[in-house]
């Protein structure tokens, strides 16, 4: 992504689209539900993290775990730069190598 696109653009204007806006709320209304109804913390994967725009708002969700996969290096940089957690461990690779059968919870792209 980050070959094709200013990713501190990107990242300021995303979240303003009424679609993406909509699609966020939605599943975060989705993980919130399946994370209150756990007794252990919910394991997410978010396959595509680009800049963590989605991850920033998913973080803010209470009892879950998330690994965020990006396979650009720049977005991971700007990912971890704007957020930090015990609960998010940034992976670089990509969805067809990526895998830990039966962990996940809920993965997200």
């Amino acid at each position: 992504m980050s070959r094709y696109i200013d990713l501190d653009i990107y990242h300021a204007v995303e979240s303003s689209h009424p679609y993406y806006v909509q699609m966020v709320a939605h599943i975060l209304r989705f993980i919130s539900g399946l994370a209150v109804k756990s007794p252990k913390p919910l394991r997410v994967l978010e396959f595509g993290a680009g800049t963590g725009l989605f991850t920033e708002s998913l973080m803010k969700t209470t009892n879950i775990q998330v690994d965020a996969v990006e396979l650009d290096q720049e977005c991971i940089r700007h990912l971890e730069g704007h957020i930090t957690s015990a609960n998010l461990k940034v992976i670089f690779g990509n969805a067809i190598t990526y895998c830990k059968a039966e962990y996940y919870d809920v993965v997200v792209s």
